[in-house]
């Protein structure tokens, strides 16, 4: 199946926890002697509800961009976080139960896709992959978002998924992966772990942390990478979020400023000013 128009694809209610960008449902005649078949991608939101139990599956090859959760097989249970790549091995014809979800404290981000096929079953049997759950924390965010990018824009094709499949089977289990070290998906993570925790206001220490890195080593690379210190860049935003609220929400100045964690109202409303020209009080008229 094929789609050209824009994703994400809007879906019933009962997959409001997800976002798909390919869906196929399946069909046994298909999986007869299928060479490689997408059923599913997609980005499952941070949901504390969000899971399956103890359904049959295929396949599957997923990301975690935040948060935490699990996955049960066999009887075993696999805990997962952020930066882990994760992959299950069941064969075109297993007929094996998986339990899978959200933790409910930290639920989880996660892309993940769906095949099936001889070709990702003969690829696990190249790589002498024997393991029915396979953990890793490896930077395969570029391979995964590429992936998902193309199938936006242009639909699935088969050459997207076998490279795509090939890459992330190279960099898991023979360590040949160019794109590991890939800068530019680590400034995207860092952004996105800031973002998602920007009330809290982590510190350099705690994101340097998340992301394994010594602060010392992480303040260089913020800075080169950001264009602006970590203590400036955090301010910037939480103005810029504040900024939105003033816009979508009916808090009174006050509360907006305490929720972002400024001091007091009036260091919040120069600050504002100083950004953006007005006060806050002044800028919701303006709006309004």
């Amino acid at each position: 199946m094929k789609r050209k128009d824009k994703l994400p694809l809007k879906l019933p209610n009962e997959f409001a926890s997800q976002i798909y960008y390919h869906y196929e449902p399946g069909d046994k005649e298909a999986e007869g002697d299928t060479l490689l078949r997408i059923y599913g991608a997609g980005l499952a939101m941070k949901n504390p509800d969000y899971g399956q139990t103890h359904i049959p599956t295929s396949s599957s090859f997923e990301y975690i961009l935040e948060g935490k959760g699990f996955i049960e097989m066999e009887g075993r249970r696999y805990e997962v976080k952020a930066g882990d790549c994760v992959i299950t091995r069941i064969g075109l014809h297993d007929r094996i139960m998986k339990s899978y979800g959200s933790s409910k404290e930290d639920p989880y981000v996660k892309m993940w896709f769906i095949p099936r096929g001889r070709f990702v079953d003969s690829l696990f049997e190249a790589f002498k992959v024997t393991d029915r759950v396979i953990v890793k924390r490896i930077n395969l965010y570029s391979v995964f978002e590429r992936f998902f990018s193309q199938l936006q824009i242009k639909g699935y094709s088969f050459s997207l998924a076998t490279h795509t499949i090939l890459d992330i089977m190279n960099a898991m289990f023979s360590g040949e992966s160019v794109l590991e070290q890939d800068g530019n998906s680590l400034v995207w993570q860092i952004k996105h772990y800031i973002e998602s925790k920007l009330q809290e206001a982590p510190s350099p220490a705690e994101t340097a942390a998340a992301f394994g890195m010594n602060e010392s080593a992480f303040r260089k690379f913020f800075t080169k990478n950001f264009g602006t210190t970590y203590a400036k860049y955090i301010a910037s935003e939480k103005l810029e979020m504040a900024r939105n609220m003033l816009e979508s929400t009916d808090l009174t100045v006050t509360e907006t400023a305490r929720r972002l964690g400024f001091c007091d109202q009036s260091y919040f409303s120069a600050c504002f000013r100083k950004r953006y020209g007005c006060y806050p009080s002044e800028y919701r008229k303006k709006q309004k």
